[in-house]
């Protein structure tokens, strides 16, 4: 059998995602794990997996035992990363709109066209 070989903190993050993108029963956390965890490493791997907007929904869950400054960065990136997304939006619904009154034929490529198939976009 196979082993996969996780830190800590990517486990942390695995289990983040999984409860950010199901709609089934949460993974819990240990409280252990919770309170030896590095969550300023959670959060430069979700960086670097750019899957922090996804798994901020998740760690509000455990907010008591992230370190105030982690999660502080962690949510104004997450801020940062919705206004722009909604501008993202914005100007998509207005370009959608033109090519609609013009009769244009168009596909949107990228991540907003998936976004809506996840529960959290």
């Amino acid at each position: 059998m196979y082993s996969l070989n996780l830190t800590k903190e990517r486990k942390v993050l695995l289990i983040l995602i999984a409860n950010s993108l199901s709609t089934e029963k949460e993974i819990e956390i240990d409280v252990e794990t919770l309170k030896t965890v590095d969550f300023s490493a959670v959060l430069d791997e979700a960086l670097a997996q750019a899957v922090h907007v996804l798994t901020f929904s998740s760690l509000k869950k455990y907010e008591e035992y992230v370190p105030k400054e982690v999660y502080e960065k962690w949510k104004t990136l997450f801020l940062k990363s919705c206004r722009k997304n909604l501008i993202v939006g914005n100007n998509q619904a207005e370009m959608v709109n033109v090519l609609s009154t013009n009769n244009l034929d168009y596909v949107i490529l990228k991540g907003e066209a998936s976004a809506s198939y996840y529960p959290n976009p």
